[in-house]
């Protein structure tokens, strides 16, 4: 079932048992990925499909209805990317807003 209906200024997710996802902070931790995507080359990310997940999910927020579910797979396909560097993603805070996105726990 697709709700598309609009919760407090933000979309209602695909099944009703998923929260909806927070957009601004998916666009902070976009941002925050982006700013470090060098860095995340150098310690081994695939920055090729680091990009193809940050365009999936740029693509979904500009959609007048973006579809949570969708950016949720994506965000978890780019939390795998970059699970090779969390020493350095935790330090600079993208992948405890990643897990706070996806309600994964934050990593001690």
């Amino acid at each position: 079932m697709v709700d598309s209906s609009d919760k407090g200024g933000q979309n209602a997710t695909d099944s009703d048992n998923i929260a909806p996802l927070q957009i601004e902070k998916v666009r902070n931790v976009i941002s925050q990925i982006k700013t470090h995507s060098v860095s995340l080359a150098h310690e081994g990310v695939d920055i090729n499909a680091l990009s193809d997940h940050i365009a999936t999910i740029e693509g979904e927020l500009e959609e007048p209805s973006p579809r949570h579910s969708q950016i949720r797979d994506a965000l978890i396909n780019l939390q795998m990317s970059v699970g090779k560097v969390e020493e350095k993603l935790i330090s600079s805070g993208a992948l405890t807003l990643l897990n706070q996105i996806l309600g994964t726990g934050v990593p001690s």
